[in-house]
């Protein structure tokens, strides 16, 4: 099954198959506009809190920036009580939503104990309930990211896919795992082939996708209509695109994605980015642990452009001798 065709999510037209997830901590505008550039049809902002929102937190509406160039993009949004969620999604369709989702599958304590993310996996009224109020007020397509359980023992990804359809979601994420598994398992793509095989909805498979032969696979053995790429996207944009970068190119890459960072943060969170961006995109590399151990220890940003010209000459050396690569 092709990954490179056209699809639609509600009235947002797809140029593929192939969507960037959510992350938190990671899907910035600096990673999604590097996605987009090599061909993620559809980028996500972070998890945004509905109640920093509909709060006025400044620190909550800087996850709203985005850019044109990464247009469509879908930002997602997590709570717990209705009148929040809707009232947030207001709020991200003015600043320029083209696809509201709602995250009813992260596992994470701190959004659990609220009664949002998975929790609402426990509670499918109230699922509901908030898939109704942001439906009502929403002038764009609504999409649910789920989990297919909170626990293995009692799988809900059918029932609640069922109330998705029939209150109008565009589309339904599932991430193929149980809320308490976390990412210990392995994702069971049979979890993502019944929910297709059950549902007339557009269906999102989400999973242990690490490189666009995986992504091919998830397409042809589940039956989805579209493959969400997460982790298998860090420091490797170049799974959109079934390419495999020279040395000179994923240098490119990531001074690229270091000048966005450094553009839109400052100060010590600006540094801390940059360093994870170095050691994202030099996993795998040869010689590559003292790098990142150096990384780790830089000071400013100044060191770290040094201690990637220097790792990068070494390679070239090494590799290619006097020849470019």
């Amino acid at each position: 099954m092709c990954v490179s065709s056209k699809i639609k999510i509600g009235n947002v037209l797809l140029n593929s198959r192939l969507v960037l997830a959510p992350m938190a901590g990671i899907t910035n505008m600096a990673f999604r506009l590097i996605a987009k550039e090599f061909g993620a049809a559809l980028v996500h902002t972070e998890m945004i809190s509905a109640k920093g929102l509909c709060y006025k937190q400044k620190r909550t509406y800087e996850y709203l920036a985005h850019s044109k160039d990464e247009k469509p993009i879908s930002m997602q949004i997590f709570g717990a009580e209705p009148e929040i969620m809707s009232d947030a999604a207001q709020i991200l369709v003015e600043h320029g939503a083209d696809i509201v989702d709602i995250n009813m599958g992260c596992p994470v304590k701190k959004v659990v104990k609220t009664g949002a993310g998975a929790a609402l996996l426990k509670d499918l009224k109230k699922a509901e309930e908030i898939i109704k109020a942001v439906k009502k007020v929403c002038s764009v397509p609504i999409t649910i990211k789920i989990r297919a359980g909170w626990a293995p023992e009692k799988p809900v990804f059918l029932e609640l896919m069922k109330i998705a359809e029939e209150n109008g979601v565009a589309a339904v994420t599932i991430h193929a795992r149980y809320a308490t598994q976390g990412y210990s398992v392995k994702a069971d793509w049979n979890i993502i082939k019944k929910a297709k095989e059950n549902t007339n909805i557009i269906l999102i498979g989400n999973g242990d996708v690490f490189d666009f032969e995986d992504a091919k696979r998830m397409r042809e053995s589940t039956g989805c209509d579209i493959v969400m790429i997460a982790r298998g996207a860090i420091g490797n944009p170049w799974i959109f695109k079934d390419k495999v970068p020279t040395l000179l190119e994923r240098k490119r890459i990531m001074l690229k994605h270091l000048a966005a960072i450094k553009s839109l943060m400052r100060g010590k969170k600006s540094l801390g980015y940059m360093k994870g961006v170095l050691i994202w995109y030099s996993k795998n590399l040869p010689y590559s642990s003292i790098f990142r151990e150096n990384v780790g220890r830089a000071k400013d940003e100044k060191e770290l452009f040094s201690l990637l010209d220097s790792y990068f000459s070494m390679l070239r050396e090494k590799i290619y001798g006097n020849k470019s690569g």
